[in-house]
């Protein structure tokens, strides 16, 4: 970010300035007490949460070298304090301030899934072209993408920004950050229930990213969509469509050959079209290429910058990411999160391979007090699907399986690695997938089956 004097931010935060003798210039800006360097001229920012309180360690942020601190009652302390009612909204309006001082070409995405995917190959191809600035990991809420762009700076040419919803306003108020010219809805399905009721709701949510005034451009999945509710927030924005088979897209490919290491498939563009391996699992991984080859030429990259961005990709960590435990012998870890769509895409994914297939189920969270039911309906889908054995463990994941002949369920984890680990050394072509949503047991699985066959 730009060096900004304490009075500018007090200006643009509308925060009442005590202590400012010097009126320092900020050059740095901290939410964590713990990562703060001295003599970088840094701001801590105290936030307040609903499980945290940074004011708890304002102590130890002026120990660690802050200059000043930013929060929401006076302290007895002789450093510039900057206080303000909500610290957590001054953030978003200083980070607001830093994105207006730069002229830069911004894409926004949201979507059920796939968000994360979709940034980081739209970032792969944008960096043929120039400097990409990109929120990191799935930092994607109201305190991360502030950040992100408080590290905006005159070398970037691109954003590329991830929005997340768990609430109605999220993708609004994130968005109104951003000011974006070009933007995503990846795609709606059964995702954060709890907060959006139904479909509709996360409909409703995700199409809060048309609100900004700045956009240009809108790029609307063909296969996963609610148009006739979002038709009114078109008007003077131009459509690029996108889809998995549908010609009539802008944006479409066609599978040359799926095999157990990579996709050979033709992407067909309004720029021209060109074939393409990539070492990604999962058809919904194509989608998502098709959906960054659309974002990113819309920003100005050349279908060669689409061809080298896309050749770089690696596996993301957690999301259909491919752990070899040996020969002929496959770990795919989709561990991140999981809901309705995705728990089924991985489930035909791990479908198309040519080996004794197994998958790990735990439980779908955030479904709200429908949640058996649609674990049951996707037991209902992925019972057809040509997989060995499903495994479940979980309160919710038991009426996932109860339906399906080759499920066994698991009460404890202890049994169910130990099952897992003698089917891994019995086949000698196998592959594992393991599938959850965050905050379930998904993850601890793969780090105990790594930790116990690969060491």
């Amino acid at each position: 970010m730009l060096p900004i004097t304490l009075s500018k931010i007090a200006l643009i935060t509308n925060a009442k300035l005590i202590n400012n003798v010097n009126n320092d210039i900020i050059f740095t800006i901290s939410l964590d007490s713990r990562k703060i360097t001295k003599n970088k001229k840094c701001l801590f920012i105290a936030l307040k949460g609903n499980n945290f309180d940074s004011h708890n360690f304002i102590l130890e942020a002026i120990h660690n070298g802050v200059i000043a601190i930013l929060v929401c009652y006076e302290y007895k302390i002789n450093i510039p304090q900057l206080i303000v009612s909500n610290t957590k909204i001054a953030l978003g309006k200083l980070s607001l301030w830093v994105r207006q001082q730069y002229s830069v070409k911004a894409l926004t995405i949201t979507g059920s899934s796939g968000k994360t995917s979709v940034k980081e190959i739209t970032t792969s191809i944008l960096k043929q072209c120039g400097h990409v600035l990109c929120n990191f990991g799935n930092q994607n809420n109201d305190i991360g993408v502030p950040i992100t762009l408080l590290k905006l700076t005159s070398k970037h040419n691109f954003i590329v920004i991830e929005l997340g919803a768990n609430k109605f306003n999220d993708i609004m108020w994130t968005n109104s950050l951003v000011k974006p010219e070009i933007v995503l809805i990846n795609n709606i399905s059964f995702a954060h229930l709890r907060g959006f009721k139904d479909i509709y709701g996360v409909s409703k949510a995700k199409s809060e990213i048309f609100l900004e005034k700045s956009i240009y451009h809108c790029v609307i999945n063909l296969n996963s969509h609610d148009i006739p509710n979002w038709k009114i927030f078109f008007y003077n924005k131009k459509i690029w469509y996108f889809s998995l088979y549908k010609k009539n897209s802008a944006h479409f490919f066609t599978i040359s050959k799926i095999n157990n290491n990579n996709i050979d498939y033709y992407l067909h563009t309004p720029i021209g079209n060109c074939k393409l391996t990539i070492p990604l699992f999962g058809i919904y991984n194509i989608s998502n290429i098709v959906a960054a080859s659309a974002l990113a030429i819309l920003a100005g990259a050349s279908l060669s910058a689409v061809i080298q961005g896309i050749s770089q990709l690696l596996p993301i960590s957690s999301r259909l990411y491919p752990i070899i435990l040996s020969k002929n012998k496959l770990l795919i870890d989709d561990s991140y999160n999981a809901n309705v769509s995705s728990m089924i895409l991985a489930a035909n994914t791990l479908s198309k391979f040519n080996s004794y297939k197994v998958m790990i189920i735990s439980d779908i969270l955030e479904l709200g007090d429908n949640s058996i039911l649609y674990h049951d309906f996707v037991g209902k889908i992925i019972k057809s699907f040509k997989i060995n054995e499903i495994l479940t463990i979980g309160k919710l994941s038991y009426f996932l399986g109860k339906n399906i002949s080759h499920n066994k369920h698991f009460f404890d984890l202890i049994n169910l690695i130990k099952y897992v680990k003698k089917l891994i050394l019995y086949y000698n072509n196998i592959t594992v997938l393991v599938k959850g949503s965050h905050n379930t047991l998904a993850n601890y699985i793969v780090n105990i089956l790594i930790n116990t066959i690969l060491c």
